[in-house]
C-alpha cells in the first residue's frame, strides 16, 4: 500500500465526520429559526386576543359584591383598622419581597397612593409569604411606602378577598369601593396610567 493512498484513508474518515457534522448544525439552525418563528407567531397571537396581565377589569355598579373582611398585623407593628377607612375606596396590593414583578410596580403604586384624588382613596399592602416580616418591613422602606401593609404570611387574606385572582400569584390589585364592594381586579404588575385614570373616574364617582 503506498504512502499516498494510506494518508487518503483518515482523510476521508475526516470528511465524513465533518459532512455529518455540517448536517447537524443544519438541523440544529433550522430548529432554532423554526422555534423562534413560531414563538413570534405564538406572542403575536397573545398579543392579538389580549393579554389580561395588567389589565384592569372593572366591574360595573349593579354586579358588585363585598369584599371579604380585612384584618391583621402590620408590617413594622401595630393592626389594620378597617374602620378607620370606612367609605373610601381601598386599592389592595398583593406584594412579596421575593417577587421581582413587584419591585418593578412599587414605585408606580407609591405615586399612585401620593396623587390626590376628588374623594378619599386610600392604599394598603398585602405582604405575602415573606420568609419573615422583617423582610417586608425592609422592602417597604427602600421603596418609601407611603402606606402600610399587612403581614399575610399565609395568603389567607389573599384568597378570601381575590378568589379568582390569587391562584395567578402576586402581585395583584383589587380595588374596593366606598361601599365595601370589589370595583375592579388586575392580574399581576399594574399599568400606572390606566389605574390611576380608573381611579380619579371612581373617586370622581364614588356612590
Amino acid at each position: 500500500m503506498s504512502r499516498s493512498h494510506r494518508l487518503g484513508r483518515p482523510g476521508a474518515a475526516a470528511a465524513a465526520v465533518w459532512l455529518v457534522g455540517v448536517l447537524v448544525l443544519g438541523l440544529v439552525i433550522a430548529h432554532i429559526v423554526g422555534g423562534a418563528t413560531a414563538g413570534t407567531t405564538g406572542a403575536t397571537a397573545a398579543a392579538a386576543a389580549g393579554d389580561p396581565v395588567g389589565r384592569i377589569e372593572a366591574i360595573p355598579a349593579d354586579q358588585r359584591v363585598p369584599a371579604a373582611p380585612i384584618s391583621g398585623g402590620l408590617v413594622g407593628g401595630g393592626s389594620y383598622d378597617p374602620a378607620a377607612f370606612a367609605g373610601h375606596i381601598v386599592v389592595v396590593n398583593a406584594w412579596g419581597s421575593w417577587c421581582t414583578p413587584c419591585r418593578t410596580e412599587l414605585p408606580a403604586l407609591r405615586r399612585l397612593a401620593l396623587a390626590r384624588y376628588a374623594s378619599p382613596v386610600d392604599f394598603l399592602g398585602l405582604d405575602e409569604e415573606e420568609g419573615s416580616m422583617a423582610d417586608g418591613a425592609a422592602m417597604a422602606r427602600q421603596y418609601q411606602l407611603p402606606y402600610r401593609s399587612i403581614y399575610d404570611e399565609d395568603r389567607s387574606l389573599y384568597d378570601a378577598l381575590a378568589p379568582l385572582i390569587a391562584p395567578s400569584g402576586v402581585p395583584g390589585t383589587v380595588v374596593i369601593d366606598a361601599r365595601g364592594r370589589v370595583a375592579a381586579t388586575v392580574i399581576g404588575a399594574l399599568d400606572e396610567a390606566a389605574l390611576g385614570t380608573y381611579l380619579r373616574q371612581l373617586a370622581a364617582h364614588p356612590g
